[in-house]
């Protein structure tokens, strides 16, 4: 069949010839195609009353960036709502259609059914309008096949179509998600994923549930996408996909390497559970492949002719998941995203439920709605940060926006502002607390001043110095107003422990600092638990959690209060990332503890700090009955967001693209 021409489909001999009626017998000629320009190969935070300046340059920026950007009037946004809603309703209904797959008509299978004479008079088609399509569909060169991209095999010969159930569910989910809208679609998505893993095969997934011979395209992108969403996968399937010589094929027989299977590799080998050799070697292995094909410029698709994917895979390389911000990710792959990438199989076709213009403008549309509900919470916290009124230097170190922007390209979805307003008063608060606790020159004050917070009485810091009595007052009504809030949210009394995570953390604080000027470490993993315990991650998030929309029974309250695995393992990663920047220190413990070079205690606390995310990984993502996903999901992000920063720190670069979070993607 792959073999056939238009000259054999149109045969004079084999079809009737009430098939050329009304047909134009138009030359071929290449001065007619044009190879689209786009397309060069084929690839793709008592507050004092009346406050008197802005305190830092960092607000003063939060605040023109604010101002910068103008509303939109009542009208548009509504019109643009409205869009939204009916743009949801449309990709809903694709999601309904979802069967054996769809793309574009093909010529070559329409000829072949308007070859069949009809049972009364077999000098008339019996499906009279797939001759009518034949005739509509015909190219101004007298060919047919996909208008936009020329190829002259695919004039010549039209796709033949088969069943792509499971390719499409794969790629409309993974396309949905990285374009940041799935959060309308959860519903359909679960359905789609129970679809994929209810065809998952001992050797992986094919193209569609009853093809003989699977991929690793398919299989990659399902169970990344499994995974991801907590189903129980095992990546030892990858096992059937190496040749002989250990390295991996896309499929057993293939004649040419491509790159979308193994940036499909490479991406399901960043989510590895701890003891999962096969995809550390897989990291190691797609990598290396992916940046030699960028270096030669031989990023090629042999499945598609795609916009940008040499866009694509040098952003995800710079950029790997560890250390990705799921907004930064969506907004560039709103740009390198192509609405019209076509596919090729025997030739070029499309896949609408895969790429799709509607697709794209609920992205932009989602996106900017999004930059005006995030700038009214930089505005919320810019005039919270104000009302504080801090004035000395320790605290103007702090920058509540970049904290926000943070929170915003973790976790950006409309239904979780009030948890990221209280996430960055958090960390701002605990930051400036553990400063306090650092530079204080008193230990005295410091401990009236947990006293203070222990019985929870303003009015025992009343004989401290200003900045202890404003670091109290600022702390005591944030508290005290955010546990109202998640009062509402949870429908319970949270503030006993909410008070009790704050006495802890000040006690560590006290304690920290009374070792610190006691006695200087000495033993490596001493001085990484006593990081550990600075770092106050879980008063730094319970009260965001809390207004994460779901309620948390008591037992996992108490166990995120008092003991909690995925918080612990937060902290032990953290921990570790510290001793690479801030606590470089440690480095040198290590290395007269163990007698190595300072590359091999490099070394080592690098694999320490791998393990630790891997394991960290796996707590997220396994199933809880106690902690819901979207409260793992705000711990997890946290994590992330550290990796990022620290990262954009040891390189010396600014924190990449915080304006794209407060400015309109259209």
């Amino acid at each position: 069949m792959g073999s056939l021409t238009n000259c054999m489909l149109l045969s004079t001999s084999t079809i009737p010839s009430y098939f050329f009626n009304g047909l134009q017998r138009r030359t071929s000629s290449f001065r007619d195609f044009r190879h689209p320009a786009s397309v060069k190969h084929f690839s793709r935070s008592a507050r004092p009353i009346g406050v008197r300046k802005v305190i830092t340059e960092a607000k003063q920026d939060m605040l023109k960036d604010s101002e910068a950007v103008q509303p939109n009037t009542c009208n548009q946004v509504v019109e643009q709502d409205a869009r939204i809603e009916t743009l949801i309703r449309e990709i809903k209904d694709m999601f309904l259609r979802l069967g054996d797959g769809e793309i574009s008509p093909s010529a070559y299978d329409t000829a072949w059914i308007a070859r069949i004479p009809s049972l009364n008079d077999p000098n008339k088609p019996q499906f009279p309008t797939t001759l009518q399509w034949i005739l509509k569909n015909q190219l101004n060169d007298g060919s047919w096949g996909e208008p936009s991209f020329f190829s002259l095999y695919d004039r010549l010969v039209s796709p033949v179509v088969y069943p792509i159930d499971i390719f499409e569910h794969n790629w409309m989910i993974d396309t949905i998600q990285r374009l940041g809208i799935d959060h309308h679609f959860r519903k359909e998505i679960s359905n789609a994923l129970d679809f994929l893993y209810r065809n998952l095969r001992k050797d992986g997934l094919a193209w569609e549930r009853d093809a003989i011979v699977t991929d690793i395209d398919d299989t990659c992108m399902g169970l990344r996408l499994l995974r991801l969403h907590g189903y129980p996968i095992s990546p030892d399937v990858l096992e059937y996909f190496k040749d002989i010589d250990g390295t991996f094929l896309c499929y057993m027989g293939e004649t040419h390497k491509g790159v979308s299977d193994f940036f499909s590799l490479y991406r399901f080998s960043q989510i590895a559970f701890l003891g999962e050799k096969i995809l550390k070697q897989t990291k190691i292995f797609t990598e290396q492949h992916l940046i030699k094909s960028i270096k030669d410029n031989h990023v090629y698709d042999k499945w598609a002719i795609k916009k940008a994917l040499n866009k694509e895979i040098e952003w995800a390389l710079r950029n790997p998941w560890k250390m990705s911000l799921p907004m930064l990710e969506m907004q560039e792959y709103i740009k390198n995203y192509g609405d019209n990438d076509v596919w090729i199989e025997k030739t070029i076709f499309r896949m609408y439920n895969i790429n799709n213009s509607k697709y794209l403008e609920l992205a932009k549309l989602e996106c900017n709605k999004l930059q005006a509900i995030h700038t009214r919470e930089a505005k919320s916290i810019l005039l919270w940060w104000n009302s504080c009124g801090f004035n000395n230097l320790v605290v103007t170190q702090l920058n509540p926006k970049e904290i926000h922007f943070s929170i915003c390209a973790a976790i950006y979805e409309p239904e979780f502002s009030t948890s990221r307003i209280a996430y960055t008063k958090c960390n701002c608060i605990e930051s400036i607390l553990k400063d306090i606790f650092q530079s204080h020159e008193s230990f005295e004050e410091l401990k009236i001043f947990c006293q203070a917070i222990n019985e929870w009485k303003p009015a025992m810091v009343q004989v401290l110095p200003s900045k202890l009595k404003r670091v109290f007052m600022v702390a005591y009504e944030t508290m005290n107003e955010q546990a109202i809030g998640a009062n509402n949210a949870q429908g319970k009394d949270v503030f006993p422990y909410l008070h009790d995570l704050r006495k802890q953390q000040v006690q560590q604080y006290l304690k920290i600092r009374e070792f610190k000027d006691i006695k200087q470490f000495e033993i490596f993993e001493e001085y990484v638990d006593q990081v550990k315990r600075g770092l106050a991650v879980t008063i730094r998030l319970l009260p965001a959690v809390l207004l994460m929309g779901d309620v948390l029974p008591g037992n996992a309250l108490k166990s995120l209060v008092h003991k909690s695995t995925i918080l612990e393992q937060l902290a032990s990663y953290i921990a570790l990332l510290n001793l690479m920047t801030e606590e470089r220190s440690a480095v040198y413990m290590y290395m007269k503890e163990h007698n190595c070079s300072e590359q091999d205690a490099l070394s080592y606390i690098e694999e320490k700090i791998d393990d630790a995310f891997v394991e960290f990984t796996h707590e997220y993502l396994k199933p809880n009955k106690h902690i819901s996903h979207s409260c793992r999901r705000l711990i997890f992000e946290h994590g992330r967001i550290i990796r990022f920063s620290l990262n954009k720190r040891i390189n010396g670069q600014p924190v990449e693209s915080m304006d794209k979070v407060y400015t309109p993607t259209l």
